[in-house]
């Protein structure tokens, strides 16, 4: 009886040290995955760091095809700037226009962004993708979106 106890006993100590090593082998590769995570969590940080711009404004260091200038003098001899990136020095900015919010650049430059931008102010340059451009009046109607803002 007693050598049957003691089997017993041990068997239970062997049960027992197993479930201590299962525990930290699970502990262990708990920590590792947190680790990880923090890890991608804090080298992500920082690459999606504009606010109050729509999804598409929030690619960084997007690189100009023109200058405000440059692209008044493509649209005024008649090239076609559609997808082109334009580097924007905001003049100007109306926000309750009847075209929506009206970025007012160049001489003759009238940006209007397919969502609001909140924020913007004159002095301030931008990244604008252009989808559309039509002469009126004088003046260049310029319809896209912003891709960054400084």
């Amino acid at each position: 009886m007693y050598v049957q106890n003691l089997n017993h006993v041990k068997s239970w100590r062997r049960e027992t040290l197993n479930n201590k090593k299962l525990w930290i082998s699970i502990i262990a590769i708990m920590a590792l995955i947190i680790v990880g995570l923090v890890f991608y969590v804090f080298t992500s940080n920082g690459k999606d760091n504009t606010s109050n711009t729509s999804r598409s404004a929030k690619v960084l260091g997007v690189k100009a095809d023109y200058s405000t200038s440059e692209a008044e003098e493509k649209l005024n001899a008649g090239d076609d700037l559609t997808g082109k990136i334009i580097d924007v020095e905001i003049l100007k900015v109306e926000n309750n226009t009847e075209l929506g919010q009206n970025l007012q650049a160049g001489e003759h430059l009238n940006f209007y962004p397919d969502k609001q931008q909140a924020g913007l102010k004159d002095g301030q340059h931008i990244k604008f993708k252009v989808t559309d451009a039509q002469s009126t009046l004088g003046s260049w109607l310029i319809k896209g979106s912003v891709v960054s803002t400084k």
